[in-house]
This record gives structure tokens, sequence and C-alpha cells, in this order.
């Protein structure tokens, strides 16, 4: 019996040792994270939720952005309900320590916020999460995209999955953007990350400082009658070069209102 291995062999077997390691190298770079990871942002239906008032009051927003494979998706986590993170403490967040920390893609501040809308009910809910040493809640999940991450171009349109109801009060203003295909978008909350001064009495002449596309308008209406947005499922979120956040009103909603 011939116990000698020949070149040809040895060569074929080198190659696809080589092969193995290669792939071994690339496939967590062609995966991103693991399917753990990537479903550690999953939600779950609260029993019985209550909606909670909100006009005028400030927030902050971390997202928390995990990939597998071709799927890009952020768990939306901020302080509401929790102890309010001050505007000082929230700009010294390390969002690098953060993505360590749970091992993300990429971890981005939207924020301090403060929200426009009269009351939120919440129906989801993630997993809390203690983010740079603050208890935060997880009350939706964001689809993106490479180009979301690396632009954040304003009025582009962003997919946020959640189920909500809006609710915006008669005799309480709405600040909408009116698309150039009549798409009405309400804003639900407003960004002091680009302008730190913004107030809720500033919006009222919000317009004149957006360089909205052609066709589109911004608009301020006081409501005649209680107006609700419920969504479940995808809601379409746009944001200005403020960085300030709409919500397209669903299609069979008319608003009601002055302007």
């Amino acid at each position: 019996m011939n116990m000698r291995i020949s070149n040809k062999k040895i060569k074929a077997m080198i190659i696809l040792l080589a092969a193995g390691v290669l792939l071994a190298f690339l496939f967590p770079l062609v995966r991103g994270n693991t399917k753990e990871q990537y479903n550690s942002i999953a939600q779950t239906e609260i029993s019985r939720p209550e909606p909670r008032a909100v006009r005028g009051q400030t927030y902050n927003e971390i997202l928390v952005v995990y990939r597998y494979f071709n799927h890009i998706r952020a768990g939306v986590y901020n302080d509401i309900g929790k102890t309010l993170i001050s505007e000082e403490a929230f700009a010294a967040i390390d969002t690098e320590a953060v993505k360590k920390q749970f091992g993300a893609m990429a971890v981005l501040k939207n924020g301090p916020r403060f929200w426009v809308m009269d009351e939120i009910t919440g129906y989801y809910n993630g997993t809390e999460k203690t983010i740079a040493g603050y208890s935060m809640n997880q009350p939706g999940i964001l689809n993106l995209s490479l180009s979301d991450l690396n632009n954040r171009t304003p009025y582009g349109l962003h997919q946020v999955i959640r189920k909500t109801t809006y609710t915006f009060k008669k005799g309480e203003k709405v600040y909408e953007l009116v698309s150039d295909q009549n798409e009405v978008y309400t804003m639900q909350s407003a960004s002091r990350e680009v302008d730190q001064t913004l107030s809720l009495t500033d919006l009222d002449d919000l317009g004149s400082r957006l360089d909205l596309p052609d066709g589109w308008i911004y608009r301020v209406r006081v409501l005649e009658e209680d107006v609700t947005y419920h969504i479940d499922g995808i809601a379409d979120v746009i944001q200005d070069e403020f960085q300030n956040s709409y919500q397209k009103n669903p299609s069979d909603k008319k608003l009601g209102g002055r302007t």
C-alpha cells in the first residue's frame, strides 16, 4: 500500500484548509450581528396600555442598530416614564461605549426632543435596558438602510414598526408638512439637537426656516375637534433639517381645523 501523498493532493488540502479559514473569517463580516443580537430588540404587547399626556415634555432617544445579513433595524430607546437625562448628561453619553456594550453595529443619539402631541398610547414595548447607566424603555423598532446610517437626509422617508395612538386635542395646534402629492405629515416631536433653543412657541414660524422640497408647504392649524392617529404596523416618518419628526397621516383621516 502506497502511504505517500502526492504533491497535488497536498496542494488541494492546503487550498481547502485556507478556504475554510477564509470562510470562517469572512462569515461574521457578511452576517453582521448574530441572530440573537438582532432579535434582542423584539417587542411584546402591553396588556393594559394607558394614554400619557405629553405635549411639551422633553425626552431623549437612543437608537441601537443591528444588522443580520442585509436586514438592518434599530431598537428605539427613550427615557419617557424614567428619570429624565439632563441635556449635559445626554450629550456626554459615549456612543462607542454603548455600541461595545451591546455588540451593536452602530449607536445613534436622537435628541433632546419634546412632544408636540397631547397624548400618546403605546401598545408594545421591548425589554427595558440600562444604557450608559440610564434606564430606558424601547417603544419602537426602526427599519434602516446603510444610507440612513451614513446620511440623515432631510425629508427622506423612514419606516418605524410600532403600535401607537397619537391624540391631538381640540383647540390645540398641529404642525404639518403637506407634500406635492397632498400627503400630510403631522409633527409628533421636535428636536433640540440642531437648534438647542427651539421651543413649542417657535414652531409657529418654523416654516420660514425650512428648505422644503419643491411643492411642499408647512402649515400650522388649530383643531376644531379631537383627532387621533392610530398606527398598527408600519409608520412612515420623515424629519426636516432641524430633525423634527413628522408621521404620515393615515389616508382615511381628514384633519379639521383652521390655519
